[in-house]
């Protein structure tokens, strides 16, 4: 693959960047000179051109996240023009629902709907609150956590949203199950003590 990739103001961007596996467990190193230019080889497959956020010389921050297939087409992997974007950024607060409480240290994950990837967000802070820069388009959150005996989940993607703009996603939710347990027991000795011997097996307990 080979081509050019600048600022969104069309100068060179000198920055190396990456090639991400659609899944982010891998990823290709790509190298570029100060004309930003790079050509290289890489192994055929779907990937994640993928730029860190960086500021540019006015002090903007910019990125890119965009999907592109190498293959025998030589028309999609070679004199490629990437061209850096303004990032945005998504913030939100992050609550139990049901308790209303905010959870702290947890991570939401953005699950693009235009093929730039996942991302994973900051982790919460003491009040809930999260933010993350990211590429223009349409996101939805997931949200897998788990802790002793709680599991938090999320999954947005039925109602997906376009952020285009630095947006507050204000409070979101993430549903909590527990786990339950203990012993069913006949307290023959009145002891207020479940016994080994006092267990009743079979029972149904309804919550």
């Amino acid at each position: 693959m080979n081509g050019t990739i600048t600022w969104a103001n069309g100068t060179a961007m000198e920055e190396n960047f990456l090639l991400s596996t659609p899944d982010g467990s891998d990823y290709v190193p790509i190298s570029v000179d100060e004309n930003g230019t790079f050509a290289t080889y890489v192994e055929s497959g779907d990937y994640i051109v993928v730029v860190a956020p960086m500021l540019n010389g006015d002090g903007v921050t910019e990125l890119l996240r965009m999907p592109i297939t190498i293959d025998s087409d030589s028309s999609v992997r070679t004199d490629l023009s990437l061209a850096l974007v303004e990032a945005v950024e998504v913030s939100l607060t992050l609550k139990e629902a049901g308790t209303e409480s905010e959870l702290v240290g947890k991570k939401v994950v953005l699950v693009s709907h235009d093929g730039f990837g996942n991302i994973t967000m900051n982790p919460s802070d003491a009040d809930g609150n999260a933010t993350q820069l990211l590429m223009p388009g349409t996101w939805s959150l997931y949200m897998n956590e788990s802790a002793a005996q709680r599991y938090w989940t999320m999954d947005t993607s039925s109602a997906p949203v376009l952020i285009d703009v630095n947006t507050s996603l204000g409070e979101v939710y993430a549903a909590l199950e527990v786990e339950i347990g203990g012993k069913a027991y006949w307290d023959t000795d009145e002891d207020d003590i479940a016994d080994g011997n006092e267990g009743v097996e079979g029972a149904d307990v309804t919550i």
